[in-house]
């Protein structure tokens, strides 16, 4: 029964952290064109949002997934920019969760 009511916390606390922190998001901008993350820059500054953008060089869709290795596709994994990539979802939790 403890792990119900643990579990329910849980879910609560990242409920309510999703909507204080919904205007905060991850996009994957790696198969759009260069064009597009400047519109979307530009959108977000109008918009007076607090944001970044990482760009991740010589990467493809899923570099975070070693399981993906299909060029032709586009998914290729990148232990690089994994790592970074890591670095940075840990760097924004910390900065959210603080």
């Amino acid at each position: 029964m403890l792990w119900i009511k643990a579990f329910h916390i849980v879910f609560i606390a990242s409920w309510f952290a999703g909507l204080f922190y919904l205007p905060r998001s991850f996009v994957n901008l790696a198969m759009v064109p260069p064009e597009s993350v400047l519109a979307l820059a530009a959108e977000l500054t109008a918009g007076g949002a607090d944001w970044q953008i990482h760009a991740y060089g010589n990467t493809l869709h899923a570099f975070t997934n070693p399981a993906a290795n299909d060029p032709g596709f586009g998914a290729v994994y990148n232990a690089d920019a994994d790592r970074r990539s890591a670095q940075a979802l840990h760097n924004f939790l910390a900065e959210v969760l603080a």
